[in-house]
């Protein structure tokens, strides 16, 4: 039985297998200008935390918010199944300012603010793909052209 389950979804693993092997393939430069990126937006999270933190009066050294954001993304990711890392993060954060010296209710705010901006990046997404979309379907329109039908109703 065992046997006929994993048969049965052995293409997923195979494109898996198919996908690594081209990232191994990629060109050197290629896979350090993506590290690059990861090092660089880690960066700007980290000066992010460091100015919310600072606007709410809370003066930590930047070495110290860089290894509360490194710890608290790796404790997060350990944690992918929890949507958008829901109190494992904060968790974190609390945890982390609590050993820093700072107060609850401070440590609070941060988190409340932490989660303010990423409801605002959140929202502004949809917006964008809203307009997008009906940018796209507009378009459509003009031209004759159809969208193409969502995996709902290929389904159907």
């Amino acid at each position: 039985a065992a046997r006929r389950w994993l048969e049965a979804r052995q293409a997923p693993f195979v494109d898996a297998d198919a996908a690594f092997a081209s990232l191994a393939a990629a060109p050197r430069s290629r896979l350090a200008f993506a590290q690059a990126c990861l090092v660089a937006a880690w960066f700007v999270e980290a000066a992010e935390t460091w100015l919310l933190l600072h606007l709410l009066g809370i003066d930590l050294p930047i070495v110290a918010v860089l290894a509360m954001e490194a710890a608290v993304v790796f404790v997060r990711n350990l944690a992918f199944f929890l949507p958008a890392g829901l109190g494992v993060q904060d968790a974190g954060y609390l945890g982390f300012l609590g050993a820093f010296g700072v107060a609850g209710p401070a440590a609070a705010a941060f988190v409340l603010g932490k989660r303010t901006k990423e409801l605002f990046w959140i929202l502004a997404g949809y917006l964008a793909l809203a307009v997008l979309d009906g940018r796209g379907a507009a378009h459509a329109t003009t031209t004759g052209l159809t969208a193409p039908a969502s995996t709902a109703e290929m389904s159907t």
